[in-house]
């Protein structure tokens, strides 16, 4: 029967060959393709055949992990995570234990204390462990909804968007919560997620009661409360405390 070999007009025959480092003659094999051919001795045992085959494994190695970090690249910039914390250490190992096994944090604090970084840098480690991420922030969501220019995907678009992945950062909640459409957004994004079980990172400034209040702003008290049961009942609250890491330190004590 026919080889693919054959087929391809390729012939292939046993021949012997020295090896290009010591000359000793090895087994080989010689293919002819069309008008070309070459010899290919098998391997020798030689210090010069081995530094080759080190190199070349070195060689390989570095292509694939200069591969792998450009996909990791195209995944981060995928993410939407700032790129300003695409190396930002881990500060709560507890934190990033948590989200680990599947459960979402409520990460709360003032402003500059590191909310965004911690959510961030766990955010990176998913990522790593070869989970989808998605980092939104609420001004985001906001402006997906009331763009006044070119609209890129409708409201189901943005829904799927921020529904579909393993983990869902949210940065900011509460300080763009003023319109019903948002806290609506906010609502379907929440309870489609705890349904599904895939978790959420929420970053604010604000407690349970006061981001009640912020959400009721915009006239649906039912719908705020609805939001902050799902959102509480589904992550671990976590707070920040400390000094804002925006201000320098002597600027602070004048």
């Amino acid at each position: 029967m026919p080889t693919i070999a054959d087929s391809m007009n390729t012939m292939i025959r046993e021949t012997t060959a020295p090896c290009p480092h010591c000359g000793k003659v090895l087994p080989a094999k010689a293919y002819s393709f069309g008008g070309s051919s070459r010899t290919i001795p098998d391997p020798c045992d030689c210090p010069g055949y081995m530094a080759e085959r080190k190199a070349a494994e070195e060689a390989e190695g570095e292509a694939k992990a200069r591969a792998a970090r450009m996909e990791m690249v195209r995944k981060l910039e995928r993410s939407n995570i700032p790129r300003k914390f695409w190396r930002a250490p881990i500060r709560r190992k507890d934190a990033l234990d948590t989200v680990a096994k599947g459960g979402g944090l409520y990460i709360q604090g003032e402003n500059g204390r590191g909310k965004t970084e911690l959510a961030s840098a766990i955010g990176v480690q998913v990522l790593r462990a070869g989970k989808s991420v998605y980092f939104a922030s609420a001004v985001e969501i906001k402006g997906a909804l009331f763009s006044t220019g070119y609209k890129t995907e409708t409201e189901q678009q943005l829904f799927a968007r921020l529904s579909r992945p393993w983990l869902l950062i949210v940065d900011d909640v509460g300080k763009e919560c003023d319109s019903k459409p948002v806290v609506s957004m906010l609502y379907r994004i929440f309870d489609e997620r705890d349904k599904n079980e895939r978790p959420v990172i929420v970053t604010s400034n604000f407690s349970k009661k006061e981001l009640t209040a912020r959400l009721a702003q915009c006239g649906d008290e039912s719908a705020a409360r609805a939001i902050v049961s799902r959102l509480f009942g589904m992550t671990r609250k976590v707070e920040i405390a400390g000094r804002d890491w925006r201000i320098p330190a002597k600027d602070e004590r004048g």
